[in-house]
């Protein structure tokens, strides 16, 4: 959730937003990437380099008494990590979105995006986004597919009676026709007809 995300916001500053310099940082160490095959699979699906080296993880970064940038978009948490803030005064969060209890702080944060309950932090990432896409704008491919990854993950395939909020059935239902998985053979019937199929009635589809 926390990588799809990062990488989610990241495209939007930069790609969309057009004057906004953003590098996602993964804050698991590059060599512990390994130990969730769940993420390794959502990766691989949008062809990202199995070795991770085009992602940047946070021991790819010189160690230093102050971290090396002093503005932060928090997603999936809402408090700023000390290792981030230590001998580092010029800190300020700048854009939060979260679904964790909200800690009132960095209240000057622009989105302050922290809702609660809900399966999954990229289900507010592609809600925020969609909210603000400039006309003729569209999400791509991989950015949807790493965003619906995450949700059906954190939600156990919006397993009924689960962690699944109606957030997150929208947001699956947004995601789907526009990611890869829309391209599979398998996925033919729900989209020639998306109209009928509800956002509740997704998790049935294999």
């Amino acid at each position: 959730d926390t990588i799809a995300s990062s990488l989610a916001l990241w495209w939007f500053r930069r790609d969309v937003l057009n004057n906004e310099k953003t590098i996602p940082l993964i804050q698991t160490p590059r060599g512990e990437m390994k130990l969730r095959p769940e993420n390794e699979h959502a990766l691989s699906l949008v062809s990202l380099d199995p070795a991770h080296e085009d992602l940047l993880c946070i021991d790819d970064l010189p160690p230093s008494k102050s971290f090396p940038a002093s503005k932060f978009a928090l997603v999936d948490h809402n408090r700023l990590l000390s290792r981030f803030s230590d001998d580092n005064p010029e800190a300020s969060v700048v854009a939060i979105v979260d679904h964790h209890e909200d800690e009132r702080l960095h209240l000057e944060a622009d989105p302050r995006i922290i809702r609660t309950p809900v399966g999954s932090a990229s289900s507010l990432v592609i809600e925020y986004i969609k909210d603000n896409l400039p006309s003729g704008v569209t999400v791509p491919p991989d950015i949807s597919t790493l965003l619906l990854s995450a949700i059906l993950i954190d939600t156990g395939g919006l397993k009924p009676g689960g962690k699944a909020e109606n957030v997150d059935h929208v947001s699956t239902a947004s995601l789907l026709p526009i990611s890869i998985f829309a391209q599979n053979a398998n996925f033919v019937t729900l989209n020639s007809g998306a109209s009928d199929v509800k956002p509740e009635d997704l998790h049935e589809h294999p």
